[in-house]
């Protein structure tokens, strides 16, 4: 009892007094003005051209020494067609599958060793060989990703143990609600050009790998490539270390820059994939954004996106997720690809809120869509959005890859060259009406293609209800036999 008392008295005399605690509850709920924003800087990108007339963007970077080495190719799966879905993709993956000398296991062996990696990668606008790893071990390494460019050796039985790979990808999408929902929608949205072909189980049997050599030769020149570096080296000392890895690329005929085209909407659309017991629903939704990167509604369409849909503290994830309870999170976000950029949005919700979910969404979007908006996106919303994509800027570029990889995105898209430097003030000059009435234009008020993947006996019925246009495909976004047979 005599410690508690004792207790009770040393913390009478330490609390402050009704003064000082009234002084520390209001310095507590005032925000504290924010900081002076600094001055951005990007690192210095410095050009150069090797003999062969390769490009080559080089920053220098000191801090560690470590050195990385990217050759940019604007190949993809836009050179695809029907009969060769997944030729680009494949043909990039298999080149550090097997070199001259070194098969698989070798090149992981070697790369191990000198403390450096090697990767390859095809996608469908472009593809990418790189190296990364010790600056002491560079010459040696890039011998490895010359061998990777120059002297694939495609091996039958590498391949064979890639293609098992690809089978069992597949399958993954197949029955991975979210990838189900990424596949039907850019397979709805593009049709049938080549963003749009899917894989399949015939399309992969198809793929011949003795076709990629051929593939790789007649595309992988100097037309078609760039290469983004980076090291603690000086330009000159990094210079001739990729001559002797790259200079021996030869030329040949440029690609033709691909022209996607995507579905023109007349209404919104719902595709529904069921999934038997699904204990959450995934929904996606988008179009095109309606504006190229040099128009005036592209910055503006982009903030307002900001303040819809593309941060947690957005009236979207606040509606879904902090009011309503429906969900984890949902965001929007748009694509850069070529042709003009995609918007979408995605969210998983609870299964028994399924139809409540597209509702309230539809709602949003109507919320600040039209001449007369009824919740048009205020001030403090619109420069919240600006703020929050201003003030993350700078930390992106805190190592050089950052850099590099927009750079090469520069001159795979077309873009100004000036895109990076100018980011911060194209955000910053997007009054709020402006940013209302560019989502209003290009996305509120247009048709949406809506993908939900779900229990449809559970929630089919009151999707339905809803009132729009409800099509059930399968988990490739074909109509099921019934609706084709009606068709």
């Amino acid at each position: 009892m005599k410690t508690m008392t004792l207790a009770l008295m040393m913390l009478s005399a330490c609390a402050p007094k009704s003064a000082e605690l009234a002084e520390v509850v209001d310095f507590r709920a005032t925000a504290p003005a924010p900081l002076e924003r600094g001055e951005f800087r990007l690192p210095t990108a410095q050009e150069a051209q090797l003999s062969n007339g390769l490009r080559v963007v080089y920053v220098q970077d000191e801090a560690v020494p470590m050195s990385r080495v990217t050759l940019a190719f604007r190949l993809g799966s836009f050179m695809e067609d029907d009969s060769t879905i997944g030729l680009a993709s494949a043909t990039f993956d298999m080149l550090n599958e097997g070199i001259e000398g070194h098969d698989a296991l070798g090149i992981s062996a070697e790369m191990k060793r000198l403390g450096s990696s090697l990767s390859t990668s095809g996608g469908l606008d472009g593809g990418y060989v790189s190296l990364s790893g010790l600056t002491r071990n560079l010459d040696e390494s890039l011998g490895f990703m010359k061998g990777a460019l120059l002297s694939p050796t495609f091996q039958a039985a590498e391949w064979e143990r890639l293609k098992k790979g690809y089978q069992q990808d597949l399958q993954k999408a197949q029955s991975t609600p979210g990838d189900i929902a990424r596949r039907v929608f850019r397979k709805a949205y593009y049709g049938g050009t080549y963003a749009g072909r899917l894989s399949s189980e015939s399309s992969i049997a198809a793929l011949d790998v003795d076709a990629m050599p051929d593939w790789w030769e007649t595309h992988a020149v100097v037309e078609n490539a760039m290469v983004v570096a980076t090291g603690d080296l000086s330009l000159e000392e990094m210079l001739p270390k990729l001559e002797a890895a790259l200079g021996e690329m030869g030329g040949g005929e440029a690609v033709a820059t691909p022209e996607p085209s995507f579905t023109e909407l007349e209404q919104t659309e719902i595709l529904f994939v069921h999934k038997a017991g699904a204990a959450q629903s995934v929904i996606r939704m988008g179009r095109d954004l309606g504006a190229d990167y040099e128009e005036e509604a592209y910055w503006p369409a982009r903030v307002g996106n900001g303040a819809f849909g593309g941060l947690f503290m957005a009236r979207l994830n606040m509606n879904l997720r902090e009011d309503k309870g429906y969900t984890y999170g949902a965001r929007s976000w748009t694509y850069r690809n070529y042709g003009t950029d995609r918007w979408e949005l995605g969210t998983s919700v609870r299964t028994d809120a399924t139809a409540e979910s597209l509702f309230e969404i539809f709602k949003e979007l109507a919320d600040v869509g039209g001449d007369a908006p009824a919740r048009p996106p205020s001030e403090e919303e619109v420069r919240y959005a600006q703020g929050s994509s201003i003030n993350g800027y700078p930390a992106r570029f805190e190592t050089p890859n950052t850099l590099l990889q927009q750079l090469s995105e520069i001159w795979r898209y077309g873009l100004p060259s000036n895109a990076v430097e100018a980011y911060i003030a194209n955000i910053e000059a997007v009054e709020p009406a402006a940013a209302q009435s560019a989502f209003a234009e290009k996305i509120a008020d247009k048709p949406m293609l809506v993908v939900v993947v779900g229990d449809w006996e559970a929630v089919g019925e009151s999707v339905s209800a809803l009132g729009y246009t409800v099509r059930q495909v399968d988990v490739d976004g074909n109509p099921l036999e019934a609706e084709a047979a009606e068709e």
